[in-house]
C-alpha cells in the first residue's frame, strides 16, 4: 500500500507544481502571441499565399491566448485567489454573445484582436498585484 504526503507537504507540492505551470504557461503563451500577431500581419514567405500564412497566425495565436489563460489560472491556484479572476481574460469572448454588440464586430472585426491583446495583459497585471490569500 502506497504511503501519502501529510496533508502540508501535498498542498506544497500542489502550489510548486502551479506555480511551475504559470511560469511557463504565461512567457510561452505571450511569445505564442507575437508570433501569430507576427504571422497575421506580415508576409513571412512560409506559404506561397499570405491567406494561409494568417490563417497559420490565427491558430498560433489561439494557442498563446490558452497557454497565458493556463499560466494564469495556475497562478490565481498557487496564490490562493479564486478561479474566476481568470473570465477577465475571457471578457472580449463574451461580449460576442450580445446580440447588437455583436453586429459591431462584423462591421470592425480588429476590435476584437485589439481587445483579446490586452485583456491577457491586463489580467496578468491584475494577479501579479493581488497578495496572496494565505
Amino acid at each position: 500500500m502506497p504511503m501519502s504526503l501529510p496533508p502540508r507537504q501535498h498542498r506544497s507540492r500542489r502550489g510548486a507544481r502551479n506555480i511551475r505551470n504559470a511560469a511557463i504557461g504565461i512567457p510561452i503563451g505571450i511569445i505564442t502571441i507575437v508570433a501569430g500577431i507576427v504571422l497575421s500581419l506580415f508576409r513571412c514567405g512560409i506559404f506561397a499565399e499570405h491567406s494561409n500564412e494568417f490563417a497559420l497566425g490565427v491558430i498560433v495565436f489561439c494557442v498563446g491566448y490558452c497557454a497565458v489563460i493556463f499560466g494564469c489560472w495556475s497562478w490565481a491556484n498557487a496564490k490562493h485567489l479564486n478561479d474566476a479572476i481568470v473570465i477577465i481574460g475571457l471578457a472580449p469572448l463574451f461580449l460576442l454573445l450580445i446580440p447588437y454588440v455583436r453586429l459591431i464586430f462584423f462591421f470592425a472585426p480588429q476590435l476584437i484582436v485589439v481587445g483579446m491583446i490586452m485583456m491577457p495583459t491586463i489580467l496578468i497585471a491584475i494577479i501579479a498585484v493581488l497578495p496572496s490569500n494565505r
